[in-house]
């Protein structure tokens, strides 16, 4: 499963509880929203950005710095350079 589809209805107070209670934020995040490697549940042409925005900002806000990885460019991403 992956986190948008986990955040993506969730109100805030849920996420922030969610994320802080998830550990190995330290892997690469992979964005593959455009062009996903795999099918999902949540379809992004009909997600509305806010929500999008709305999960980023918390990720941002709630995962220490000294956790993450800079976000990765997807495997489909990275074979069309």
């Amino acid at each position: 499963m992956e986190i948008d589809e986990i955040l993506g209805n969730r109100n805030n107070e849920f996420s922030r509880m969610f994320i802080e209670s998830t550990e190995n934020w330290d892997k690469p995040w992979v964005n593959d929203r455009e062009n996903p490697s795999y099918t999902r549940a949540i379809d992004y042409k009909s997600t509305p950005a806010e929500t999008l925005s709305r999960i980023d900002k918390l990720l941002r806000e709630t995962v220490p710095k000294e956790s993450r990885l800079e976000t990765i460019p997807s495997v489909m991403e990275m074979m069309r350079r």
